[in-house]
């Protein structure tokens, strides 16, 4: 059959829209299925993010809990950089104060404690008459607990087992620390692990203050800072402190949940910021004028409600990182850990445990935010009159 020019044109075109109809229906194909993949694959990631992970917590039998849970500071206890206390106290242990401070406020973790104002490292503290600490108990479960300083870092803990079962427990470890670089700011961390196959319920108890004649209530006031959902409880004091002399103090602290419900093989963590501004020791006769009084208790409130809208500002590992990194070049700046365990004198642990509870006491203004240059020229220079500086113990 013979074909015209036309004819072979028109041949030729069918023949190559065929051959592109057939390769784009392939390419098509693979591209569908690699976009599905693609699409699978972000949504599994996706998945994987926002749905909450079940991680599987390790049990321990309660009776070797709080062991195993201090097993962890072993190399610590080897280098005197920490002070461990059973509750109740055992042989051989020294009791110590779980005390922590940054030479303005400090606090002991205890409910029995109260925040401690520092005007003076050479006079006297001023009890607050408040606490922020939470005491952690269960009407059912029993529990065991022991307290750590951690002398290098600036932290005290509490370890807390409760007993679940014959073979199961529950375990919390509270740190508390007065923050060396943002001086109003102390920080609580309870962490709740209950790797049992029981719900843990947990009350929370808070006395935050008590009642005396050194101190009163002028304020008291519920907030909400920035964009949290968190609720913040806002009080102002006036308190005593020396005749005829009081200072101005605002605490704001997060208010708390009276209790918590762990889930079986699951963790709680509760963070608990609290913020004290306080003013130095003003005559009480200028603080009867209403106007005075009142400039200063607004002003306290504004620092008070600025120091925590900054704090919030920051992760938390970041805050403790700080907080650490800052003690650390305190404790590095002219002590070190004492070895000394001889026989019939002062020893190492006793000669740590008295730096510690100094550097507590002792403001350190070379290493704190907002720190001006003026100023932190005039501190440098005050380094160089060393007369008076520690040298060393008498009795070593």
């Amino acid at each position: 059959m013979a074909y015209s020019m036309a004819d072979l044109i028109i041949l030729n075109i069918r023949l190559i829209t065929q051959q592109i109809k057939d390769r784009f229906g392939i390419y098509k194909s693979r591209r569908t299925f690699f976009l599905l993949i693609l699409g699978i694959t972000i949504i599994f990631y996706l998945l994987s993010k926002w749905m909450p992970h079940r991680s599987n917590y390790t049990n321990v039998h309660y009776n070797k809990c709080l062991q195993t849970k201090l097993e962890q500071f072993s190399s610590d206890v080897a280098d005197m950089n920490i002070i461990i206390n059973h509750e109740p106290i055992q042989f051989g242990e020294i009791v110590s104060l779980p005390f922590t401070g940054n030479g303005y406020i400090g606090l002991s973790l205890s409910t029995q404690s109260h925040i401690q104002l520092i005007f003076d490292p050479g006079t006297s503290f001023i009890s607050s008459s408040y606490s922020p600490i939470i005491q952690i108990s269960s009407k059912i479960w029993e529990d065991s607990s022991a307290t750590i300083i951690q002398m290098n870092h600036g932290l005290v803990r509490r370890l807390q087992c409760f007993q679940i079962s014959e073979v199961h427990s529950a375990y919390v470890t509270h740190t508390l620390y007065a923050h060396r670089y943002r001086s109003s700011l102390i920080i609580q961390e309870i962490d709740i692990i209950n790797p049992s196959d029981q719900t843990l319920d947990l009350d929370f108890q808070q006395k935050t203050q008590t009642s005396g004649n050194d101190i009163k209530q002028l304020d008291i006031q519920e907030l909400q800072i920035d964009s949290t959902k968190d609720t913040y409880l806002m009080t102002t004091y006036q308190i005593i402190t020396r005749q005829h002399n009081s200072s101005i103090c605002v605490i704001l602290t997060k208010k708390i949940i009276l209790s918590t419900h762990i889930k079986p093989n699951s963790q709680n963590k509760q963070i608990i910021l609290t913020v004290i501004k306080y003013s130095p020791s003003i005559p009480d006769d200028l603080l009867r004028n209403q106007t005075y009084r009142k400039q200063w208790q607004k002003t306290l409130e504004k620092q008070a409600k600025d120091d925590l809208s900054e704090a919030l500002s920051i992760s938390f590992k970041e805050l403790l990182k700080e907080h650490i990194d800052t003690w650390s070049l305190i404790w590095q700046s002219g002590f070190s850990i004492s070895h000394s365990l001889a026989p019939s004198v002062m020893n190492g642990d006793v000669i740590n445990r008295t730096i510690y509870y100094v550097l507590c006491s002792t403001p350190s203004p070379l290493y704190e935010l907002n720190l001006d240059e003026t100023k932190k020229n005039e501190l440098n220079q005050s380094l160089f009159q060393i007369d008076g500086c520690f040298e060393s113990h008498s009795t070593l």
